[in-house]
C-alpha cells in the first residue's frame, strides 16, 4: 500500500470517526447523517431523513464486514487501514455496492428544493456540514461536476468515493484533502 493511500485513509478515517473516540461506529455514520440533515433543514421525521439515516447503517454495516476484524461493532483505526488494504484496495465494485445507497441518499438531502438536480451550491452546504473546510468545499463542486453541467449527481460522487477508497493512485490534491 502506498504511503498517499494510507494516508488517505488515515485521515477519512479520523472525518468518520466524529466523536473522536479512536473508532468508528454506528453512531459516528448516524450523527455524520444528522450533520447533514441539519445543513439542509431537513426534519428528522422525514422520509427523506428516515432514508439517509438508514444508508447511513447500511453504509457502516457493509464497511463493517470488510473492516470490524475482532467484530465488536467497533472500528479501530488499524483495522480500517489493514482492511481497506485488503478488501477495499482494488475492489471498486465491491466498495460500490457498500456506498451507493448512502451516496443516493445523500444526494437526495442535498437537493433542498427537490428539484432532481443538485447544484454546485447545494453540494457546498453538504461538503460543510461533513467537515470540509469553507475555501475547499467552494472548489470541489466543480471538481466533482465531470460533466460540466453545473450539476451533481450520485453518479458522480460515487465515481469519485470508489476512487478514493479503492484506488491507490494519487487523486487530485483537493480530493485528497477533503476526504472524499
Amino acid at each position: 500500500m502506498s504511503d498517499g493511500y494510507q494516508n488517505r485513509l488515515a485521515a477519512r478515517f479520523d472525518a468518520l470517526d466524529r466523536d473522536g473516540d479512536g473508532a468508528i461506529t454506528q453512531a459516528d455514520f448516524e450523527a455524520m447523517a444528522r450533520e447533514i440533515l441539519a445543513s439542509a433543514g431537513e426534519p428528522s421525521t422525514s422520509a427523506r431523513a428516515r432514508r439517509l439515516i438508514e444508508a447511513a447503517r447500511t453504509f457502516f454495516e457493509g464497511l463493517s464486514v470488510h473492516t470490524d476484524i475482532n467484530m465488536d461493532g467497533r472500528i479501530v483505526k488499524d483495522e480500517f487501514l489493514d482492511a481497506a488494504d485488503i478488501s477495499l484496495r482494488g475492489n471498486p465494485r465491491g466498495f460500490h455496492q457498500i456506498a451507493q445507497p448512502w451516496a443516493e441518499a445523500v444526494i437526495e438531502i442535498a437537493d433542498r428544493d427537490q428539484d432532481g438536480l443538485v447544484t454546485h451550491d447545494e453540494w457546498a452546504i453538504t461538503l460543510l456540514a461533513v467537515g470540509v473546510d469553507e475555501e475547499l468545499a467552494e472548489r470541489l463542486p466543480g471538481l466533482i461536476d465531470a460533466d460540466g453541467d453545473g450539476y451533481i449527481t450520485a453518479k458522480e460522487i460515487l465515481n469519485l468515493a470508489v476512487d478514493f477508497y479503492t484506488e491507490d493512485q494519487a487523486l487530485r490534491p483537493e480530493f485528497e484533502r477533503a476526504g472524499v
